[in-house]
């Protein structure tokens, strides 16, 4: 497959714009800086979904389910244990992550990813998959039940 530059060079704007949105929560007493903070948050979790998606195999065979478990699921597992042993290390008991069971706070878009690609080829099979995912985030997000568990 060749290479898709603009694909590329949107994905590492959508990283700069990770990297200034964390760096803006730092400072909280400017409107402007508010303002920009939010705008970011707007667009850039969604835009990495959608590439994402973009990026994704529709069909789900074994050789692509090993591929999301070695990119996705191992990578997520090493660090989760690695913060969880830090965590312990420092206050000499398990975060509230894992008591939680969800991702560690900067993990959460590695588990997420992983479900959203397994659910590409079964939305796929559907008449208008973007309109059925666009409700039912919208939907998850007016749902009070849904909040952090699992990182869902």
């Amino acid at each position: 497959m060749e290479r898709n530059y603009l694909l590329d060079n949107a994905k590492i704007t959508l990283i700069f714009l990770v990297v200034f949105g964390h760096s803006l929560e730092l400072v909280t007493n400017s409107p402007v800086l508010k303002t920009v903070y939010l705008l970011i948050y707007s667009f850039h979790i969604p835009m990495f979904v959608l590439i994402s998606g973009m990026l994704t195999k529709t069909e789900l065979t074994k050789k692509v389910l090993f591929g999301q478990v070695s990119s996705l699921l191992i990578p997520l597992l090493v660090f989760e244990v690695l913060y969880e042993l830090l965590e312990f290390a420092r206050y000499d008991t398990l975060s509230h992550y894992t008591l939680n069971l969800q991702p560690y706070w900067m993990l959460w878009f590695l588990w997420s990813l992983f479900f959203w690609k397994l659910l590409l080829p079964v939305l796929c099979c559907f008449r208008f998959p973007v309109i059925i995912s666009l409700i039912i985030g919208v939907g998850a997000g007016y749902c009070s039940q849904t909040g952090y568990y699992l990182g869902f």
